[in-house]
Parts: structure tokens; sequence; C-alpha cells
């Protein structure tokens, strides 16, 4: 039974991760880094790609 609670929760956040997230700014806007060093992990796809990117363009405009 354990499973079946596990598939639930995957087809909840599935079906409703739109839904919960609609009112969010698309993209969200990331915190300043300055004087930080990022690392990032997974950056060739995905969501860790999304930060890389974003987080090139603050460190392009600061230099």
């Amino acid at each position: 039974m354990e499973w079946l609670g596990g598939w639930c929760y995957v087809i909840h956040e599935m079906l409703f991760q739109r839904i919960l997230a609609s009112h969010l700014q698309n993209p969200l806007p990331l915190p300043p880094v300055n004087d930080r060093t990022c690392i990032v992990t997974g950056s060739t796809s995905g969501i860790g790609r999304e930060i890389a990117r974003a987080n090139a363009g603050e460190f392009n405009e600061v230099f």
C-alpha cells in the first residue's frame, strides 16, 4: 500500500503543479548573487540549465 501512496503523490504533483503555481511570475526572479560563489549541478538541461543561464546573465552585467 505504500507504493500506492507514492504513486498518488506523483500523480498529484504532475496534475496540479501548474494550477498551484499559476500565481507565480514566469520566470521567477533570482535573488542577487553579487560577491557569492554559485555551484549549479545538473546544468545540462532543465532547471539547472535555466539557473546557470540566469546567473551567467547577472554576472555578465556586473563585469
